[in-house]
């Protein structure tokens, strides 16, 4: 029952490309957009881990302090930037 319970929860829920993330896409992004300043080893500022998504992804895409916006990210992408900055705090 259980399981029946379970499978009805995901097929009721949200569309798959709302709420899936690429970390491949997250990581290339970030390494063509970020890495200039926030290096591969994660040099990400400790404010990051206090953030919530959407909050980082508002950073992302208007900026804060010296980094500049990147605002030519589609929605998408910030997601898995932020799905990929998750995995590397």
């Amino acid at each position: 029952m259980q399981i029946l319970f379970l499978g009805l929860l995901v097929a009721c829920g949200e569309k798959e490309s709302e709420t899936s993330t690429d970390l491949a896409n997250g990581e290339s992004l970030y390494l063509t957009s970020c890495l200039t300043c926030h290096p591969s080893s994660g040099d990400i500022p400790t404010l990051s881990s206090s953030l919530s998504d959407e909050e980082l992804s508002d950073v992302i895409t208007s900026g804060i302090g010296g980094m500049p916006p990147q605002s030519s990210l589609s929605d998408q992408d910030v997601v898995d930037v932020v799905a990929y900055v998750r995995t590397i705090e």
